[in-house]
């Protein structure tokens, strides 16, 4: 037994790498079984592999398995360290990423409050776990198109780790990119165009240009030039993306391919902006 729970862990690791869907479940479904066996149902570790097989479900689209684990993990942590958890306030949190990929913006917005509740008892609010789960309810707002309620959220989330001594680049990046896109929903273009501008910069100075976030922080940056009206920057900076993510990933790779693809839409958009003026 021993041996072939090692076996499985390799495995494991392995498809987790190669993002083989096709071998990691079946493989963490084996793996699930070992750890009940040691451990109980009743243990973080387990409720730890329920999170993982969720997260799992989630990913290739099983949303109604995913949503049955994420919930059964829920009430077992709830047992285990009562409802003021940390580890229960991380799969609640789960859950409520699930719900806001399946667009039910209502069971999304009301398991990120109980994660929120659950981490500020557990961790208190200053701490990551607790500006990120703020910052996640922010963009639920946002799908619901409650901009207002939103940007305080991705604000508090923004300064908060802009303070932290150790600088996390790509939570900071992610952040900006959120207010980026909240204020292009606002029609805010010169406040999302710094703020994206100041994404770009923070991941090319910190990734270098040759990373797939610069490409996509840029990517975002160049549309919101043009949705505010600067189109000879835009397409300037499409072509970057474009040029970036040829040398990167490869001619014809589906990053190459998909900037390739916005270069062509954004300078249709443009001819004919120019014709109807």
């Amino acid at each position: 037994m021993g041996d072939r729970r090692k076996e499985l862990e390799a495995l494991l690791e392995e498809a987790e790498h190669e993002g083989d869907y096709t071998k990691l479940l079946p493989l963490t479904l084996e793996y699930g079984t070992y750890v009940e066996e040691e451990f109980g149902r009743k243990s973080l570790e387990y409720t730890s592999w329920m999170n993982d097989l969720g997260t799992i479900y989630r990913d290739i689209g099983a949303y109604e398995d995913s949503e049955k684990t994420f919930l059964e993990a829920n009430e077992l942590l709830a047992e285990i360290e009562t409802r003021d958890g940390p580890n229960y306030a991380t799969s609640v949190n789960n859950t409520a990423g699930l719900y806001r990929r399946m667009k039910r913006y209502e069971d999304a917005e009301r398991m990120f409050a109980e994660s929120i509740r659950a981490y500020r008892a557990s961790l208190g609010e200053d701490h990551f776990l607790f500006i990120s789960a703020l910052n996640n309810l922010g963009l639920v707002y946002q799908d619901e198109g409650r901009y207002d309620e939103a940007e305080p959220l991705h604000k508090r989330c923004l300064e908060f780790l802009e303070n932290e001594d150790e600088k996390n680049v790509i939570a900071i990046g992610t952040t900006l990119n959120n207010l980026g896109t909240l204020y292009q929903h606002q029609e805010r273009f010169d406040e999302a165009t710094a703020a994206l501008q100041k994404a770009a910069d923070l991941y090319g100075r910190e990734l270098g240009e040759d990373h797939p976030l610069y490409a996509t922080s840029l990517n975002n940056l160049a549309y919101s030039r043009f949705l505010g009206g600067d189109r000879i920057e835009a397409l300037k900076e499409f072509g970057r993306v474009v040029d970036i993510t040829k040398r990167k990933f490869g001619e014809g790779s589906s990053y190459h391919n998909s900037a390739v693809r916005n270069l062509s839409i954004i300078e249709e958009m443009a001819k004919n902006l120019e014709e109807d003026t």
